[in-house]
């Protein structure tokens, strides 16, 4: 019963009693008269002769010889259980903490907001989200900025003979070619008559790429799905100040509703931590740039990379070498190309967070 109610009975018991009193004609003065004598107690069976001079059915019992035995079947059940606030729980009725608001609540999102609850339309909340790596993925690849051939070792390979087959690592194995472009000395000294030569050229260096994260919500589960709806007045969730007895149709049940994570207050225990969505961050996946390069290494018979220069294809195939002694060089890589981008894994979704979450509160 709500604590309104019970101002109401209050003011038809004392209706009541002024009523009675004023039919056996008793005003203040004759109400203290009454014979207090113990063997003039009022009989209180409900067959029991009524005095006279009451006025009818609204008068006191005053018969000193009524029966003295009370009818058992006749006294009334005792009433539901009445909590703080005097809302009848057996009853259905809710008490609303300060703070918090009535909602319509169905952990099942099978039905309709009721009548009464439709106003504002269905909330669908959800509760424990599991967000795997599936649920990060990685957008297609692009290159920023483009790769250079220029840098880099230019590995050496001969054979003698014209077999052409530069199965043998040179002497040195390779050209540092340090800095790049620059003329260097580390090379073969030696007349080059008769060998077959093969240059292969650095791989590319310097590119940056970019592989963005993707959220992929379609794989994130979640531990359950309600739906909740809010009443459209006071009056259609059935309240009188805090106290609330809605009528609602199953699945939904009377509930209270919090913002944030909260602890729910007593009797209202059994707990659903919900939000409207899931958020997370998928971070950059990695990447590298690969590109083909090739370029040209110019032998000069100096050491200084100024006199008698020739040149040779740096593109990997086998070649007869050019005749002569050389004591320098210079190599010049050419624009890349065949230049792509090849992602990696993707990282892991982080900050994982429940978006509008609140705490839905129903009694067990």
């Amino acid at each position: 019963m709500s604590s309104c109610a019970r101002s109401l009975s209050f003011v038809a018991v004392a209706l009541c009693v002024s009523i009675t009193a004023a039919a056996c004609g008793l005003d203040l003065e004759g109400a203290a008269s009454i014979d207090p004598t113990p063997d003039a107690s009022p009989a209180i069976d409900g067959d029991a002769p009524r005095d006279a001079t009451s006025g009818g059915d609204g008068g006191m019992l005053t018969d000193a010889n009524a029966p003295p035995d009370v009818n058992v079947s006749d006294t009334p059940s005792p009433p539901p259980p009445i909590d703080a606030a005097g809302c009848s729980t057996d009853a259905g009725c809710v008490v609303v903490p300060t703070g918090w608001t009535l909602g319509a609540f169905d952990s099942t999102q099978a039905a309709a907001c009721p009548t009464g609850f439709a106003a504002a339309g269905a909330f669908n909340v959800f509760e424990g989200p599991n967000v795997p790596p599936s649920a990060c993925s990685c957008s297609p690849c692009s290159v920023s900025t483009q790769p250079s051939c220029a840098s880099g070792p230019v590995k050496v390979f001969f054979d003698f003979g014209g077999a052409q087959t530069c199965g043998a690592a040179g002497q040195p194995p390779q050209n540092n070619n340090t800095p790049a472009g620059a003329c260097g000395t580390d090379l073969y000294t030696m007349s080059m008559n008769n060998l077959d030569i093969k240059y292969v050229p650095p791989p590319a260096s310097g590119g940056v790429c970019a592989a963005p994260g993707i959220v992929q919500k379609q794989n994130v589960t979640y531990a359950a799905k309600g739906r909740l709806c809010q009443p459209d007045s006071a009056a259609s969730g059935g309240c009188i100040g805090n106290d609330c007895t809605p009528t609602l149709p199953a699945p939904f049940r009377a509930c209270i509703v919090g913002a944030g994570n909260q602890t729910c207050p007593a009797p209202y225990t059994v707990a659903h931590h919900v939000g409207s969505d899931v958020s997370y961050s998928c971070a950059g996946c990695t990447c590298a740039v690969t590109a083909t390069c090739d370029g040209t290494m110019t032998l000069y018979t100096d050491g200084a990379c100024q006199n008698g220069a020739k040149s040779e294809a740096v593109d990997g195939q086998c070649r007869n070498a050019a005749s002569g002694t050389f004591n320098s060089y210079k190599y010049t890589g050419n624009a890349p190309t065949a230049v792509a981008c090849q992602s990696g894994p993707s990282a892991p979704p982080s900050g994982v967070a429940v978006v509008g979450p609140l705490t839905i509160c129903c009694a067990p």
